[in-house]
């Protein structure tokens, strides 16, 4: 299965890689309208989504999993366990 290379995660990765509160100022929309609400308080998922979406493996509008759009209009999982189920289903079982 596609992956995106390990550069291009890393690259996204370091745009979000602040705190929850800053997550949700850089992506912003729903999102950040959850985050600043106080209902996610985990942006781990919301993070790894970022990548996927910025790395060419963005998150499917039709995908079962708990979503919610951010200002680029692009979808973002919200569940560390919906991500989980999602990165194996889209990206097979981890080599490591």
């Amino acid at each position: 299965m596609n992956r995106p290379s390990f550069n291009a995660a890393w690259l996204a990765f370091s745009k979000v890689n602040h705190s929850v509160a800053d997550v949700g100022s850089i992506i912003g929309g729903n999102v950040g309208q959850n985050i600043t609400g106080g209902y996610f308080q985990n942006a781990c998922p919301i993070r790894m989504s970022y990548v996927l979406n910025a790395t060419g493996f963005p998150i499917a509008r039709n995908s079962p999993y708990a979503k919610v759009s951010g200002a680029d209009n692009k979808l973002y999982i919200y569940r560390v366990n919906d991500m989980i189920d999602h990165l194996t289903h889209t990206m097979g079982k981890p080599d490591l």
